[in-house]
Parts: structure tokens; sequence; C-alpha cells
């Protein structure tokens, strides 16, 4: 059995203490999503075309030289993260910690990390077993 609407919002304001606006701001979110969801059915049959338009899209975008390839944007990710790591570390250590050659910070490859000596490892850290 169905229970009309306005019972329903009697029954919520009066017995939940329910606002008129939370009711009004909830049917709102309803409504957006039962049109979203007509709009996904109405256009469930063009999906395949929407692809083969996106994929000619991209093609397109290779051929002309457009588009940037993922390797660049590799390079250009890592190239801004080892800026930023460098900065952070200048910001917190302060300039006077880069050594005797500061000039040489960041003349190392990038995207690659330090190459460490097995067996060293700094007196700062140290190890210990829970108990």
């Amino acid at each position: 059995m169905m229970v009309p609407a306005s019972v329903r919002k009697s029954m919520l304001r009066d017995e939940f203490k329910i606002s008129i606006a939370d009711m009004n701001a909830s049917m709102k979110g309803v409504n957006i999503t039962k049109k979203q969801r007509r709009h996904t059915v109405a256009s469930e049959h063009l999906e395949g075309w929407q692809e083969v338009t996106e994929s000619a899209k991209r093609k397109f975008k290779r051929l002309m030289g457009k588009a940037v390839s993922t390797k660049k944007q590799e390079a250009a990710l890592w190239e801004q993260a080892h800026k930023n790591a460098t900065q952070n570390f200048l910001t917190e250590f302060g300039s006077d910690a880069l050594g005797a050659n500061p000039e040489l910070v960041g003349c190392g490859e990038v995207g690659v990390g330090p190459n460490v000596v097995a067996g060293k490892m700094p007196e700062e850290i140290s190890i210990q077993a829970d108990e």
C-alpha cells in the first residue's frame, strides 16, 4: 500500500522533527538524480558512437602534434617534483646544508633516487623491536 505524499511529509515533519527546508533539499537532490538517470538511459544507445568520436579526436591530435606524450608529461612531473623537493629541503635546512658545492645541487638525473651504500645506516635512526 502506498502512503500519499502529504501523509509522508506530515509524518516526517511532526514525528521525526524534519524541517521543511531539509525535506525540500532532499527532494531536490532526488529529482536531480532522477533526471541524470533518465538522461543516461536516453543517451545509452549513443555510447558506442561517443567512444568512436573520442578516439578519433585523440588520433587527430596525435597526428597534428598537439597532444603531449605521456613520456613528456612524466618528465615534466619528475622535474617539478625535483624542484619542489629541493625547495622544501632549502626551506627546512637552509642553503648551508647543501655542502661545499651548492651549485651542484640538482645536477643528478631526474627521476632517479640517490645511491645508497649497503650496510651504512645513519646513527639517528634506530630500529627497536616491539615488545
